[in-house]
């Protein structure tokens, strides 16, 4: 599991936190990596945002959740609810956790233990599906549908998106330096 612990100077944190602005990295990304660190410094180095477009850890457990109640529910959903509960429909495997949300809203996940945080993994996917809307990194559009068009598969692609992406932070995170776009986009290439 990703550790998305990063320690930086000022300056780093400004342009960490363009590069999660540029590239379509969502709030609920951030809070739900920040888990991972209890100290909350995934947060602080990416400085101050406005609360509304940075849910607590719970607010955006709580999105997803009731998401997914809704859709199972049939009521209207916003275009964003709709989105993720898509994603959770993807997902049978999470299917329990978001249908028992006492049970798992307020759970820690270890990765040390070998948990899976369902979260973390949805947010993950939301941000992917940000950046495809948006093609950002420039390209990234382009090489999620070659990798679609070889996997035959697009949530298999998805994974490969996300894979990339975790790295990215992961290289980021060991080198004190900013998620590297070019490296991402070298990633996706090599898929």
């Amino acid at each position: 599991m990703i550790s998305f612990i990063f320690e930086c100077s000022e300056k780093s944190a400004s342009e960490r936190n363009q590069w999660f602005a540029k590239n379509g990295i969502l709030a609920s990304l951030r809070n739900e990596a920040d888990e991972q660190d209890s100290s909350g410094l995934f947060n602080r180095v990416l400085g101050p945002v406005n609360a509304m477009f940075n849910p607590s850890r719970d607010q955006a457990r709580r999105f997803l959740i009731d998401a997914w109640a809704k859709y199972r529910a049939h009521q209207p959903l916003t275009p964003l609810e709709s989105l993720a509960a898509g994603l959770v429909a993807l997902h049978p495997e999470y299917h329990a956790t978001f249908e028992h949300p006492e049970q798992h809203a307020d759970r820690d996940y270890s990765p040390e233990t070998g948990d899976i945080n369902p979260f973390l993994h949805l947010s993950l996917h939301l941000a992917v599906a940000e950046q495809l809307a948006i093609d950002q990194p420039p390209g990234i559009r382009a090489e999620f549908e070659r990798i679609r068009s070889a996997r035959g598969d697009e949530h298999a692609a998805l994974h490969e998106v996300l894979e990339c992406l975790g790295e990215v932070i992961w290289q980021a995170q060991r080198q004190q330096s900013p998620p590297d776009a070019q490296l991402y986009l070298d990633c996706l290439q090599r898929k």
